[in-house]
């Protein structure tokens, strides 16, 4: 299916749910993420008028998202959400021998608050908790996460040892159920991997038949909402909750706490629970899970085509750098020698006058434009990172693009 063809069936969708009457062309000129960012905040809108109490004061409601029921207990600071098929309200591409898994899922302020509920929750219980974390890989903000939950001096060093799966893991074939069985508990965070990739669903089943505690965290506005932003909605599914093998302490609950109550609590006290009008309304609608598979694939096809612009300029300009790839093809990196940020942001009007929409200087991922950022770690390294596309660009604009990217990187040499 054709770019545009693709886009006019993505954005009649979404008129759909506003009451929108659909198009029959997106016109000479389309400007797909103006009318996608114009809808989905009508979208948002409606979810809160739908509302009929205050949404402080919800104690229990069903909420039927495209005609399918969930109940959510729901209190000021803290929401829980239920269905018979749990898991499919959070991954609604899921498998049909994974539909009827089962657990404590909970919607979240975003995926990087699911992270902080799931380690707040280990720093609750012992002074430091062993990692193992496949390929050294880590989100950086997960990572300083860790480093400033790491110590609690009130409670001696736990004896259990951790698994931490990043989204950004290059290699998954590593992680198998006898890897997963020499940990005790498991954090996953799923949010570049779609519903429907093979190795997550691999993974997923692994983790299901370890019997071993795990937490499935996810940032949804990466891959889950259409490249357009809804609202950072996050989540947090809780599988085997009562495998875990420590005491929960008990001063955080009543003496028989459960782990699942323990992390609903825990995300009250910090505040970090969704409201309900903040899930999107459309997350198992069949329509746009098709939809939304097809522009994953697109996104994962444009990876190559960004790498290849990358490497021709880096050749260009004879720079000693390469380009680091990742297993998900949602975004690569440069390590750079030193920093251009400066510069970069300088030239962020000539970008813009030159690729319009198409591209942005964004810190994230999972939009239909490209993105460009440059960041440093906790060790002062500094990063060029690029996000793929979804969106009408050509190899031409393409390789015009990181000419000039790397030209300012090049002339910026200390």
């Amino acid at each position: 299916m054709r770019y545009v063809d693709r886009k006019l069936q993505e954005i009649n969708l979404m008129r759909s749910w506003v009451g929108e009457e659909p198009l029959t062309d997106l016109g000479s000129e389309p400007n797909v993420q103006s009318e996608k960012v114009r809808l989905i905040r009508l979208c948002a809108a409606q979810q809160l008028l739908a509302q009929s109490v205050m949404l402080t004061n919800i104690k229990q409601e069903k909420l039927t998202i495209l005609g399918e029921e969930f109940l959510t207990n729901y209190t000021r600071q803290g929401g829980h959400f239920t269905s018979p098929e749990q898991l499919r309200i959070f991954y609604p591409l899921i498998a049909e021998d994974l539909r009827a898994v089962c657990g404590s899922g909970h919607f979240l302020k975003s995926g990087q608050s699911a992270n902080f509920v799931a380690l707040l929750f280990l720093q609750s219980l012992a002074e430091e908790i062993s990692f193992s974390v496949p390929e050294r890989v880590i989100y950086f903000e997960t990572h300083s996460i860790m480093h400033y939950l790491q110590k609690n001096s009130h409670r001696p060093t736990s004896p259990f040892k951790g698994l931490f799966i990043d989204s950004g893991v290059s290699d998954l074939s590593g992680i198998t159920r006898a890897h997963i069985e020499a940990h005790d508990l498991v954090i996953f965070d799923t949010t570049c991997f779609s519903s429907a990739d093979p190795e997550f669903l691999r993974i997923l089943r692994a983790l299901r038949e370890s019997r071993r505690t795990v937490l499935l965290t996810r940032s949804h506005l990466k891959l889950d909402s259409f490249g357009v932003e809804y609202g950072a909605l996050g989540s947090l599914f809780v599988l085997h909750a009562s495998a875990f093998p420590a005491a929960l302490p008990s001063e955080i609950g009543s003496p028989d706490v459960q782990l699942d109550h323990l992390l609903t609590k825990l995300a009250s006290i910090a505040g970090l629970h969704a409201q309900p009008h903040e899930i999107y309304p459309f997350l198992n609608h069949p329509s746009f899970t098709e939809l939304n598979r097809a522009r994953v694939e697109a996104l994962k096809r444009n990876m190559s085509r960004v790498e290849a612009a990358i490497d021709m300029a880096l050749a260009h300009y004879q720079l000693p750098l390469s380009v680091e790839s990742y297993g998900h093809q949602l975004y690569c990196k440069v390590r750079l020698g030193h920093s251009f940020l400066e510069k970069l942001q300088g030239a962020s009007a000539k970008i813009r006058g030159a690729f319009g929409e198409t591209v942005f200087l964004s810190d994230s991922f999972g939009y239909d434009f490209l993105g460009i950022c440059e960041f440093s770690n906790a060790l002062g390294d500094s990063f060029l990172r690029v996000t793929t596309f979804d969106s009408d660009i050509s190899d031409e604009s393409l390789q015009t693009l990181f000419m000039l990217v790397f030209g300012l990187y090049s002339k910026s040499s200390p």
